[in-house]
């Protein structure tokens, strides 16, 4: 008669130790943009480099239009519903002086550059999940300069589709391509790893 041999595994249920490496990971954030206390701008410029970045973005009216924009809400000669004023206060609109120019979430969202990083971040996340802390942080640091990289990047890259400088500024600065004169505001864009909270 056959007796079949029984082999007896133990198997450690690790899941707790996963979750904990998960929070650890999630606690943990990388931020792209222009820190504002390192945003100061060289010479009399009185605005900083934070500042700059949110008005390339969104675009500024002149002051002329703001205020027969201003004149027309108040005698409520135009009235726009609450879509169009959240668009309106965030694009900007009517004869903008600086059109809009996004720079950081076009730069992240567009199709390779999303890829790169997020390549880094599941590369983190693997490190995370093997309990391996340091690796997970090499990997989070790997993501922000990959993202800082990519965003200098779009400064001169086709897909940012920005409108050219106006012809005045062209004169003055010699260049239809905006953004791009001194280097500054692209130097300043920094990655920054942070905690949650």
């Amino acid at each position: 008669m056959f007796t079949p041999h029984i082999t007896t595994k133990t198997v450690t249920d690790n899941s707790v130790q996963i979750v904990k490496n998960v929070r650890g990971l999630s606690n943990l954030e990388v931020y792209v943009g222009i820190p504002e206390a390192s945003a100061a701008r060289k010479g009399k410029e009185t605005i900083t480099n934070a500042q700059l970045a949110f008005i390339h973005t969104h675009g500024v009216r002149t002051i002329d239009a703001r205020r027969r924009m201003g004149a027309m809400m108040l005698n409520r000669k135009i009235d726009y519903g609450a879509a169009q004023k959240l668009f309106m206060q965030s694009k900007g609109a009517m004869a903008f002086a600086i059109p809009p120019r996004p720079i950081i979430e076009p730069a992240i969202e567009s199709e390779d550059n999303q890829a790169a990083i997020v390549a880094e971040l599941k590369d983190a996340a693997q490190h995370q999940l093997d309990g391996d802390q340091p690796g997970a942080i090499r990997g989070m640091k790997r993501a922000g300069q990959e993202a800082e990289n990519r965003v200098k990047a779009w400064f001169t890259d086709p897909r940012n589709k920005w409108a050219p400088n106006a012809p005045s500024t062209i004169a003055r600065k010699g260049s239809s391509r905006p953004l791009i004169s001194t280097g500054a505001l692209r130097a300043a864009i920094r990655w920054v790893l942070g905690t949650k909270g």
